[in-house]
């Protein structure tokens, strides 16, 4: 996913715009998905874990955005540098993932049964 926005620079404008939609739209798909996981795996305390979840996030996302506008200042990394980086994020986020506890609430009835 990352790979699509290093290469963002050498594009077009017009097919950089859909490629950073998409990317945008992928990214931000995870986080419903994290939240109900979270709510899943501890159902009596949804809206605490629904806080921290998203406490959590916007608690990264600040000191992210500063460290690889930081990176892509670097004339040795520049923009794509940095993102190369958050690609190496990435990965280690995803083996990181594998030690998520797995399981917990059983699947809950839909509203209307």
């Amino acid at each position: 996913l990352h790979l699509l926005l290093v290469l963002t620079p050498n594009l077009p404008p017009l097919l950089c715009l859909p490629m950073l939609f998409l990317v945008g739209g992928l990214a931000g798909a995870s986080g419903p998905v994290g939240i109900s996981h979270g709510q899943a795996l501890a159902p009596q305390h949804a809206s605490l874990i629904t806080g921290f979840l998203l406490g959590f996030a916007w608690a990264a996302a600040g000191p992210t955005s500063w460290i690889v506008g930081t990176l892509a200042k670097r004339p040795s990394l520049g923009p794509g540098g940095a993102l190369a980086w958050l690609t190496v994020v990435l990965v280690v986020a995803c083996v990181l993932v594998w030690f998520v506890p797995r399981g917990g609430a059983k699947q809950s009835k839909s509203m209307g049964d």
